[in-house]
């Protein structure tokens, strides 16, 4: 039996071609996006990893015309008091928190939806499932914010996505480099292919795929 395999690209199999421009500085070029109601400056995220963004990290970020989304390895209650003392100090940024799924995470999602952050992330593995929808729906029944979800790898997962409510998809498995996705499942795709795909089904964040900064 002959298997059709589909080639699938990571960012090392490419270059990208110069072509002519008519800047003159690179702070010409206009990197701003949107995400719902909130412009961002920098299209740079810090990634909602326990050893990447804390509120440190997310605050650093905004000042810096970019986003963090606050991991969800804390307790609701260190939530509470990171959102008090945000709104209290800094009230012109938007507070991002990561949460998990309605089955489990319940107490978390209900904090963020009645004013504790304006930003929500549903942070799992593998965000093509019915777990996902489940929590999408319950949140978009009564919270209106920005919603992020994730993490998706094709085309039809990212669109179920945000068919549901999501306002955009982190997408990326296994690409990132201290992502062990890959490695313990064996599964994954190029992050090229996976940003030429999913992009195509509606606002994305490429999550993963760049070593060195």
């Amino acid at each position: 039996m002959k298997l059709d395999l589909n080639e699938a690209l990571t960012y090392d199999d490419v270059v990208i071609v110069p072509q002519f421009s008519e800047h003159t500085t690179r702070a010409q070029s206009n990197t701003s996006w949107k995400l719902k109601n909130f412009t961002f400056q920098k299209p740079i995220i810090a990634a909602n990893m326990d050893t990447i963004c804390g509120p440190e990290m997310a605050l650093q970020m905004a000042q810096l015309g970019g986003l963090g989304i606050i991991h969800r390895y804390l307790t609701v209650a260190q939530y509470k008091e990171i959102s008090d003392a945000w709104h209290a100090n800094n009230p012109e940024f938007p507070l991002a928190f990561a949460v998990g799924t309605l089955s489990n995470d319940k107490e978390r999602i209900d904090f963020c939806m009645n004013g504790g952050c304006e930003i929500i992330c549903i942070d799992i593995a593998h965000g093509d499932c019915q777990a996902m929808l489940d929590t999408i729906a319950y949140i978009r029944a009564s919270w209106d914010g920005a919603l992020i979800a994730g993490n998706t790898a094709t085309f039809e997962g990212t669109k179920r996505l945000i068919d549901a409510g999501a306002d955009m998809v982190k997408s990326g498995v296994g690409s990132g480099s201290v992502c062990a996705t890959r490695v313990k499942t064996g599964c994954g795709m190029g992050q090229l292919s996976t940003v030429i795909d999913c992009s195509e089904a509606g606002p994305i964040i490429a999550d993963g795929g760049i070593k060195e900064a």
